[in-house]
C-alpha cells in the first residue's frame, strides 16, 4: 500500500476511517500526560511579549483572520526560532515515534475554519485539548460529517485527509496541540513521505497563484509538476538528515 497524496484537494476515496481509536495510537498516552507542562510552558511564553512576538512571527502566503498558528515542526522540518522557546514540549514530544508535525492552534471567539482536507492518509491527525471553552455545540470539529468535542489534556484522532472543519462560537480563545504521527507502517519510508506531502502543500499553492497559465499548459507538462517537486524536497530532506547525523 502507498500513501495517498491529495494533490487535488478532492474528495478522499482511500479505505482509512475518519477517527481511530486513540487507545490504538502510539504516542497519545504520552501527550496526554505531558498536557499540563504543555500548556504551562505555552501560557509562560504568551504572558512575555517578546516571547508571544517570536511565536506567532512567520512568512505566510494566506491565511485566515482569527485562525493563527505556532509552529514548531512541520511535516519533519523544524523551525529552532520557534522550538527553542519550548524545550520542555520538544522533550515530550522527542518521545514520540513517527512525529512529523506538532504546532499550537489558536481559534478566536467567533470563528470558523471552513472545510477543508489534508494532503495524505499516511498520518494519523492528533488534537490535544488544551483550552477548551466549550463542548458541542459551541465548539468542536466536524471529521467527514463527524462531529466531536475536544476535552482539556485528552486527544482527538482522525485522518485530516477528509474534509473537515471546526468551529468557536464561545467568547474565549480555543486552543490545541495539533500533532501529525506517521503511521506505523509507513515509518521506514519517513522523508519520503514528509517530503512528499511539502511537495504537495507547494504545488497547491503556486497552482493558487498562477492557475491561468498552468490552465493553458499541455496536461502532459502539468502533471509532472508534483513529482518534480516531491523529488527536489525528498534531495532537500535527505541532505538536511545527513547534515543532522554529521553534527
Amino acid at each position: 500500500m502507498r500513501p495517498y497524496f491529495n494533490s487535488h484537494q478532492g474528495v478522499y476515496s482511500g479505505n482509512q476511517p475518519c477517527f481511530y481509536r486513540k487507545e490504538d495510537v502510539d504516542g497519545v498516552s504520552t501527550l496526554e500526560r505531558g498536557s499540563e507542562v504543555i500548556f504551562k510552558e505555552l501560557v509562560e511564553n504568551l504572558l512575555d511579549s517578546k516571547k508571544r512576538k517570536a511565536c506567532f512571527q512567520k512568512f505566510s502566503l494566506g491565511g485566515q483572520e482569527g485562525w493563527r498558528q505556532i509552529e514548531l515542526e512541520i511535516y519533519g522540518v523544524e523551525y529552532s526560532q520557534r522550538t527553542k522557546l519550548f524545550p520542555k514540549t520538544m522533550e515530550i514530544l522527542s518521545r514520540i515515534d513517527g512525529l512529523a508535525t506538532a504546532y499550537f492552534s489558536h481559534l478566536s471567539p467567533k470563528t470558523r475554519i471552513p472545510a477543508h482536507a489534508g494532503e495524505c492518509d499516511a498520518y494519523y491527525r492528533v488534537h490535544l485539548g488544551l483550552k477548551i471553552p466549550a463542548m458541542l455545540p459551541g465548539c468542536g470539529i466536524e471529521v467527514a460529517g463527524q462531529r466531536k468535542s475536544w476535552q482539556e489534556g485528552k486527544c482527538i484522532v482522525f485522518n485530516d485527509i477528509y474534509f473537515h472543519t471546526a468551529w468557536n462560537d464561545t467568547d474565549e480563545e480555543r486552543i490545541v496541540l495539533i500533532v501529525d504521527i506517521l503511521r506505523p507502517e509507513f515509518r521506514d519510508e519517513k522523508i519520503w513521505v514528509d517530503s512528499g506531502v511539502r511537495a504537495t502543500l507547494y504545488y497547491a499553492r503556486l497552482y493558487g497563484i498562477f492557475w491561468p497559465v498552468v490552465e493553458l499548459l499541455p496536461r502532459a507538462v502539468t502533471r509532472l509538476g508534483r513529482p518534480l517537486f516531491h523529488a527536489i524536497a525528498y534531495a532537500w530532506h535527505l541532505a538536511r538528515s545527513r547534515l543532522k547525523t554529521d553534527d
